[in-house]
């Protein structure tokens, strides 16, 4: 996802399986930005308040739908999950 001023909340919901790694690269070039990866339970496997620009993996620690969320006040940059080969 890229974006130019993000002030909103945007999610997105993938059913994955136990041990998954998944690649986030955030670029935050302003602005406040918020990322959060929960199951369905809402149990949080990530909470990165006011995230800087960074590389890092995710293993998923059961099969579940995860919810992906990014929240942004006047952010400016991009974000990406993407499940390793």
């Amino acid at each position: 996802m890229e974006y130019s001023i993000l002030n909103c909340t945007k999610t997105h919901d993938i059913k994955l399986e136990k041990g998954t790694i998944i690649n986030v690269v955030i670029e935050n070039k302003s602005g406040n930005l918020d990322i959060f990866v929960s199951d369905s339970n809402g149990e949080k496997i990530y909470k990165g308040d006011n995230a800087t620009s960074g590389n890092f993996s995710l293993e998923v620690p059961k099969t579940d739908t995860y919810k992906f969320s990014v929240k942004g006040s006047n952010a400016k940059g991009s974000v990406s999950f993407k499940v390793a080969d």
